[in-house]
């Protein structure tokens, strides 16, 4: 019972969430990542369907913890993307990669890249004490 009241109280914390945080999160965010897993056959898709499970564990986690979607879900990207961006961008021009390969590289480095600007400012807001959970 006490899961699902979390569960329950981490879905009302994100609908709380501004509306286009909501759209960003559900209709790009998301599938980007999540479409990593259908390329784990390449170096890019390999590496990044790691991160993205590393990522769903630790803010799974933490939301179930905090029974909702705080500043704090933005730290772990920093230390999963950073790489990831950097590891993607060599692969985008990397001649050996094929064109789907790159393609996926550069819709990470674009989306993630993104959200890491996002990151980096909910970050330091959780380091100068906002702690809330909507």
């Amino acid at each position: 019972m006490a899961l699902i009241e979390r569960l329950v109280d981490a879905n009302r914390s994100f609908m709380r969430l501004p509306l286009w945080v909501r759209v960003w999160l559900v209709f790009i965010l998301l599938p980007a990542n999540a479409a990593t897993f259908f390329m784990k056959g390449t170096p890019t898709g390999s590496w990044a369907a790691r991160t993205s499970a590393f990522i769903a564990a630790v803010n799974g986690s933490v939301i179930l913890i905090q029974r909702g979607w705080g500043k704090a879900l933005a730290v772990p990207h920093l230390f999963a993307w950073v790489p990831l961006l950097v590891f993607a961008a060599r692969r985008v021009g990397e001649p050996e990669a094929s064109r789907s390969e790159r393609a996926h590289a550069g819709i990470l480095l674009v989306v993630n890249g993104i959200s890491l600007v996002f990151d980096v400012a909910d970050t330091w807001r959780w380091i100068k004490g906002e702690r809330g959970v909507p």
